[in-house]
């Protein structure tokens, strides 16, 4: 029997069993396993609690994520875990056999530093990939940043990520930028977000072309969503992004229509218009906002 790690893996899903059991395959393949996986599902598909419950190579829980929402579904699982320290991925991800030890390893020691690392396409081909985070070198990140530093894979102890006020679930953020703006926050906070490429998972295709476009327009959406909240709050520091990302997804529009790129080939065509749209969602705060 593999050796255990005291640590918590939690993994948002919707409904996707096939998806699902092919990454709790390659944790139960682990040369470390995690003590505990917990899925918090806001299917409520039968097929994938029946799937945790007879996965006998792990200890899979599964637990109600609540209604839709991936910001839910995480701070649903960040409360429930058994465990201090934490490893989030996601459902359509598979992770290297030393991904757990290496996590833990890394949490341990600087458990106050949120972790992250490498993220491949899987597949044939990794245009059909929508996130992926391939820097080669170890990295720390102190200044704060808004893009795509957890795309399904990171770690962290569970108490500060808690009382930081946890993934942010309001609507405007929909499936996409909860975790950039965490990361924000984190590092504002004056916290750290190490980055070590050693630390390694795939991300796989399994989405038409037209289910890629719209998940890189929720991707823009989700940006200015979170754009207009920390403007909003007084924080000029985002600005910068915003224009970046604006003038980006317009030069994407202009190769679509005078290079011919497909919108499914570039996540960058996304954010133009999808972060005006995601702002004008965001410029109104909740009626409770405290994170």
């Amino acid at each position: 029997m593999a050796e255990r790690a005291p640590v918590t893996v939690v993994v948002p899903t919707i409904g996707r069993p096939q998806l699902l059991g092919r990454l709790l395959h390659s944790l139960a393949a682990g040369v470390v396993q995690p003590a505990e996986v917990l899925v918090c599902d806001q299917s409520g598909a039968r097929e994938t609690r029946a799937l945790c419950d007879g996965y006998a190579p792990l200890t899979a829980r599964w637990t109600n994520g609540g209604a839709p929402g991936i910001a839910r579904a995480m701070n649903v699982g960040l409360r429930a875990a058994h465990h201090e320290l934490v490893l989030i991925t996601n459902d359509d991800i598979t992770v290297a056999p030393d991904w757990v030890a290496r996590a833990h390893a890394l949490l341990e020691e600087d458990p106050a530093s949120l972790v992250t690392g490498r993220v491949l396409a899987g597949g044939d081909d990794p245009q059909r990939v929508p996130s992926t985070m391939l820097y080669e070198h170890a990295r720390t990140f102190t200044k704060p940043q808004p893009w795509g530093l957890f795309p399904g894979n990171a770690g962290g102890a569970r108490t500060p990520v808690l009382e930081l006020g946890g993934f942010d679930e309001r609507d405007a953020f929909g499936v996409a930028a909860e975790d950039n703006d965490l990361a924000w926050r984190w590092l504002r906070s004056g916290r750290t977000i190490r980055y070590r490429p050693e630390l390694m998972v795939w991300h796989h295709d399994w989405r038409t072309d037209a289910q890629i476009v719209e998940r890189y327009r929720e991707y823009g959406r989700g940006q200015g969503a979170l754009y207009a909240k920390h403007l909003r709050r007084g924080d000029l520091r985002v600005a910068p992004w915003l224009a970046r990302d604006v003038a980006r997804g317009l030069r994407a529009q202009l190769g679509r229509y005078t290079k011919g790129r497909a919108p499914h080939t570039d996540w960058r065509q996304g954010l133009f218009p999808g972060v005006l749209v995601g702002f004008v969602r965001g410029a109104t705060p909740p009626p409770s906002d405290r994170r």
